[in-house]
């Protein structure tokens, strides 16, 4: 059971806020609601930094790699040896970040705070009534990547346009387009530039 927690608070969502139901006296919080920052413990703090890096990292260099490439092929350094330097410069970003998710996971799991949150968002992905759910969004701000959507919209639907018909004779309105339009539209883009 603590190895499935800890597995959970490895990969959990994000808290960032938690906020209590009782609200207190007026006087010390001018009538707001009162609102606790979660604080992070030293271990998921660094490694949240250090994630945050890698991640920082590993998008230049998908932007960089193939001009790095191209140098590479013109230096003729693409060779075995240099092969297996490169293995060892994947391994690392492979290895470090795996270690900080730990890292992170086990900062998470002896914060009493998000094991509190992690069992109440456990308990609403059983217990999925609408009421239940509003009230642990409204007890909770974390990163909604693990929450599941209540409903979905169609994007079909919100692109339809209501068309209007070219036999009235008020064209004010119209939104269809015309056969002039739509023959000369080509040409006035290769106007444009």
């Amino acid at each position: 059971m603590q190895l499935f927690t800890l597995w959970k608070c490895i990969f959990g969502p994000k808290l960032h806020q938690t906020y209590p139901l009782a609200i207190s006296s007026p006087a010390t919080r001018a009538d707001r609601q009162p609102d606790h920052i979660y604080v992070k413990n030293i271990a998921e703090m660094i490694s949240d930094r250090v994630l945050f890096m890698l991640r920082m990292f590993i998008e230049i260099l998908r932007t960089v790699w193939p001009l790095y490439l191209l140098y590479s092929y013109y230096r003729g350094t693409l060779t075995f040896a240099n092969s297996v330097s490169f293995v060892r410069v994947a391994s690392f970003f492979i290895i470090v970040p795996i270690y900080f998710m730990i890292l992170r996971g086990i900062g998470r799991f002896v914060n009493p705070v998000y094991t509190k949150f992690l069992n109440d968002f456990s308990e609403i992905k059983y217990d999925s009534t609408k009421k239940a759910r509003q009230k642990f969004l409204a007890k909770y701000d974390f990163s909604l990547s693990h929450w599941q959507p209540d409903y979905r919209v169609e994007s079909y639907s919100i692109r339809k346009l209501p068309s209007i018909s070219t036999t009235k004779t008020d064209f004010t309105n119209q939104t269809e387009v015309t056969l002039i339009e739509q023959v000369l539209h080509y040409p006035f883009l290769l106007l444009g530039y």
